[in-house]
């Protein structure tokens, strides 16, 4: 079975189990990253395997912080809004 990308899985967070799947995924990506990070490092001016921007905590919680506050959110809260805000710490800048 092919492995779930986190991309493709965040429009499809609709519930706990969901968000979970999600998790499990970006979580494997991240995985993924370090190994490939390991082999070949990327240039320091672009984003490392898989796609990753933010490599450090507070990296990845500004991103995350960024894109919520760049972003139109709803007023209620959801799992998926929980997913496109880790998405996001993946990779926004």
């Amino acid at each position: 079975m092919p492995r779930e990308r986190p991309e493709d899985l965040i429009d499809t967070v609709a519930n706990r189990e969901d968000f979970l799947r999600f998790l499990d995924a970006l979580v494997a990506d991240w995985d993924i990253m370090l190994e490939r990070e390991a082999e070949i490092a990327s240039p320091f001016y672009s984003a490392s395997a898989q796609g990753w921007e933010n490599l450090e905590t507070g990296h990845f919680l500004d991103a995350m912080r960024a894109w919520a506050r760049d972003s139109t959110l709803p007023p209620e809260a959801s799992w998926q809004l929980f997913a496109q805000l880790l998405r996001a710490g993946k990779s926004y800048e």
